[in-house]
């Protein structure tokens, strides 16, 4: 290996590929993880990455890579089906379930099984899935209009949340694990005791529940429909802070706070986005797609910037802007329809996902890092890992992707 820390590209995959093929469930792993298994483990998969030209500025070179793919348990399933999923908060751990009962649970490092949660769980499709903070639970929801709270060492429920009369669209744990919120096609948001499972509060909407959002410090709640943002402070007493909603916004497609709290980014479709302040729901700031439409959106670690991704003529664009004037710091060309975007943990990255690929940038500078292409089509999701170093990203009804852009940067 050359003296600065590079890689070459067959070195790189071949050092992954060894790592996997011969990973070992040692006996600590068996104390910890009963049934650690390699059975439906994640899997090395190669794809093609455009690389900065090192000799012409602008130019990019082809090269290869890899990343750990995880799949449905039937490749039938996994084409047909919509799946959710969730990472705990240290990263650790990625969760998943395909419209089945089943939920499985692995380890991000090497992809080995941890556990299978669906004995004596749900009676339908499991539709969202969250990890308590200190990953030892599990919250899941389901089309049989209930919430089950698993152990996950055990892999047995812990108790059964009911109140709902529709199928649960979405389930949150707060930051501090103290309680957890359900979001139903019945148009209710439910508070719970985390600890005895004890129903807290009830607040009914509109219509169909469609995410639930907390922010980071777990102050505050977001519950996103079709065509609104309701906002909760979620301390003694939980109380409903106010609604967003305009006439003109009929496809509320984004919530994203503030690191602090204070603020919240709501996209609707069409060529304008907006930052509101939570408290008074009133508009900080509008975000002009410059003619595009705006697809997605997220704050920057440090609140001071916003990446959004404006498409036009199925055409992606990442935009970087300054969250308190709107100033564009710089764009960046995603190729194919953008989907999402996310920035790392510590700054550092910015990512967008196409429809077939997954483009990275130095978040300060704008500079290209890597360009992943000819993947499985619809990526709908995109997060980085909390080690900053690692990018996930899924499609609905597809497999669950995760690429160390660390490593990428050291190819040479």
């Amino acid at each position: 290996m050359p003296v600065d820390g590079s890689i070459s590209i067959p070195d790189l995959m071949y050092r992954e590929w060894i790592r996997l093929e011969h990973r070992v469930i040692k006996s600590l792993d068996l104390r910890k993880w009963p049934k650690i298994s390699e059975e439906r483990s994640g899997g090395l998969t190669l794809a093609r990455i455009q690389l900065p030209s090192a000799e012409r500025r602008g130019d990019r070179v082809l090269a290869k890579s890899t990343f750990l793919r995880f799949k449905s348990p039937t490749e039938s399933d996994a084409r047909t089906t919509t799946s959710c999923l969730a990472l705990s908060s240290d990263g650790k751990l990625l969760a998943a379930s395909w419209r089945t009962v089943d939920i499985i649970i692995w380890r991000t490092s090497d992809g080995l099984t941890l556990q299978s949660l669906g004995g004596q769980g749900h009676a339908d499709s499991v539709t969202a899935v969250a990890f308590s903070p200190d990953s030892r639970r599990l919250v899941s929801g389901s089309t049989d209009k209930t919430a089950i709270i698993w152990n996950i060492g055990s892999s047995e429920p812990i108790m059964r949340l009911r109140g709902h009369t529709y199928s649960l669209t979405d389930v949150a744990f707060s930051p501090d694990g103290v309680h957890i919120v359900t979001g139903s096609a019945d148009y209710v948001v439910k508070f719970w005791n985390a600890k005895t499972g004890l129903p807290l509060c009830t607040f009914s909407l509109d219509s169909p529940i469609r995410k639930l959002v907390f922010s980071p410090d777990g102050s505050r709640l977001a519950a996103m429909l079709e065509d609104m943002v309701a906002l909760y402070d979620a301390g003694t007493p939980i109380v409903q802070l106010g609604v967003i909603r305009r006439h003109d916004v009929k496809d509320v497609r984004t919530v994203a706070f503030s690191p602090t709290g204070d603020r919240i980014l709501v996209y609707a479709g069409g060529r304008v986005g907006r930052i509101y302040r939570v408290d008074s729901c009133e508009e900080a700031l509008r975000l002009e797609g410059q003619n595009r439409e705006i697809a997605a959106g997220s704050f920057s670690p440090d609140g001071y910037r916003v990446a959004s991704v404006l498409v036009d003529n199925l055409k992606g664009m990442m935009s970087l802007q300054d969250a308190s004037r709107g100033a564009v710091h710089f764009e960046g060309r995603i190729g194919s329809r953008g989907n999402a975007v996310a920035f790392s943990p510590d700054g550092t990255f910015v990512a967008a996902a196409g429809d077939i690929n997954v483009i990275v940038w130095n978040a300060r500078s704008g500079e290209l890092i890597a360009n992943m292409t000819d993947l499985a089509p619809r990526i709908s999701n995109i997060l980085f890992l909390p080690d900053s170093r690692r990018v996930l990203f899924a499609r609905e009804g597809g497999p669950i992707d995760i690429w160390n852009v660390a490593d990428t940067l050291r190819i040479h």
